[in-house]
């Protein structure tokens, strides 16, 4: 292979086995946490390196793309969020993948495109197969140096000892089952031959191996100069309906919701509720069906202004009730949202509960973009709808989503006396921060000295290493090792 036998490519890889050995160190030694960061840091270092010569573009995209990913690494030593991290630990390896593509394509490829994605899958492909041919090229060297004999019978007794390996697994499990002292002997076998530490050695070493491929041969891709041709052709043709057959629907929607907001004004703007309803059960009642309602509109609004054809007669009151559906929408949003806060305010704030109240002010914002592009036809949506979304996603878990529904439990039990100290404990150490905050304040709350205790144990007989270093867990220890108990 061309590429791999130039001399800046084997100092590449050998970096790239850095990085690989600083992927292993940070992601494969327990929980993460500051390590994230760190690996960042490696990483587009030897990006900027491999790509120090090349003009990279889409600047303004790319750094938004850039401060987003750093923020959300950052994530996995400020805070202790469990969902966010598992969510992390999946999108930001993608939204990498992204980030680099994109400042490495071409200007005239746009980012909003079906033509980039296809470019990504293509880039992420290209990377899987230049490893493989790599591998082919490594093959081919070794059985070069190699008499013909020598290989052949190499390789016949590796395929040999490839298939034996199933038939002896099902020989051996057979056997153990008829003779104790023949199961004795097969269990001490792998002690004997190899340690715990040399298995670990091995493992690590082939991961370190794995995952330096992956990122040579994906840097590799990206500096190929085989560049998508541009093709007018690749958007394809859209199927336009008539406007005429959208006008009942869009009419009916617009009737019903009328009816429906008047009856929710009674509700909740004069004071009143149906009769025979608490708060509490008129809150719980409805509210998944009106988000479902509420994105069922936004779906219905984006078709129309993408595949009704635009005749000229009817377009200016088809846009009159798509206005009406996003102000429509709008009012059932803030019911949603209102629902949802009473239920609140009588059985405490969770994660479940507050992370859909988010949602619903990010779908407010969609909303309002939706409806500047119903009157102005040049504005893009999808551009717009991923640009929010990644802001709003990275603003999140900024936040501190759990220090907030720590707070509003506390501020709810000063005023009602109720809390439920188990879900604060189950909210990892921030949940664990604001219990050692109210025993502070009120020691005497049923079952929290208990659970104090249990927690302070558990910290006593736990040992981490560094790359798990987190800010949160790190205050929140050090209070609870301090905390002295009646």
């Amino acid at each position: 292979m061309e590429i791999i036998n130039r001399k800046n490519s084997w100092v590449f890889l050998i970096l790239c086995f850095v990085v690989g050995a600083m992927a292993e160190i940070s992601f494969l030694h327990g929980w993460v946490g500051i390590s994230y960061p760190i690996f960042i840091i490696f990483f587009y270092s030897l990006f900027l390196w491999r790509f120090r010569t090349k003009q990279l573009t889409h600047h303004r995209m790319g750094t938004l793309l850039l401060v987003c990913i750093w923020l959300l690494s950052l994530t996995f030593t400020l805070f202790d969020n469990v969902l966010f991290y598992a969510l992390n630990s999946l999108l930001l390896p993608l939204l990498i993948c992204v980030h680099l593509v994109l400042i490495t394509s071409p200007k005239w490829l746009e980012w909003d495109r079906l033509e980039f994605v296809q470019h990504v899958f293509k880039r992420i492909g290209g990377a899987i197969h230049y490893d493989i041919r790599c591998a082919a090229v490594l093959r081919r060297k070794m059985k070069g140096r190699m008499k013909e004999s020598t290989y052949d019978s190499m390789r016949k007794t590796l395929l040999g000892i490839l298939f034996s390996v199933p038939i002896l697994f099902i020989v051996i499990n057979l056997l153990v089952s008829t003779d104790v002292h023949f199961a004795d002997l097969i269990g001490k076998i792998p002690n004997s031959l190899l340690s715990a530490d040399m298995v670990e050695t091995i493992l690590r070493s082939l991961a370190v191996f794995v995952y330096s491929l992956i990122i040579f041969g994906f840097f590799q891709v990206l500096g190929k100069r085989n560049i998508p041709t541009r093709n007018p052709q690749i958007r394809g043709e859209k199927t336009f309906f008539d406007g005429v057959s959208i006008l009942p629907i869009l009419v009916l929607l617009n009737v019903t919701y009328v009816l429906y907001t008047i009856i929710q004004f009674q509700y909740f703007f004069s004071g009143s509720l149906q009769d025979g309803f608490t708060y509490a059960e008129y809150a719980r009642r409805g509210f998944f069906e009106l988000m479902t309602v509420t994105i069922i509109n936004l779906s219905l609004i984006i078709f129309v202004l993408n595949y009704v054809k635009q005749n000229k007669k009817i377009m200016l009151f088809i846009r009159i009730l798509l206005t009406l559906l996003v102000l429509f929408s709008n009012v059932m949003l803030a019911s949603a949202f209102i629902r949802l806060y009473l239920y609140e305010e009588v059985f405490g704030f969770t994660l479940a509960r507050v992370l859909p109240h988010s949602f619903m002010l990010f779908l407010t914002v969609i909303y309002g973009f939706t409806l500047l592009k119903i009157w102005i036809e040049r504005v893009s949506l999808l551009r717009f709808f991923f640009l929010t979304g990644i802001v709003y996603y990275t603003l999140l878990n900024m936040a501190n989503v759990d220090r907030f529904i720590v707070d509003q439990n506390i501020a709810r039990y000063e005023k009602t006396a109720r809390i439920d100290i188990y879900y604060m404990n189950s909210l990892s150490y921030t949940g664990l921060d604001g219990l050692i905050s109210l025993y502070e304040k009120e020691p005497n709350i049923h079952g929290l000295q208990q659970l104090l205790k249990e927690r302070q144990m558990e910290e006593y007989n736990t040992l981490e290493s560094w790359q798990s270093y987190n800010f949160t867990k790190d205050k929140v220890v050090d209070r609870l090792e301090k905390l002295s108990f009646n």
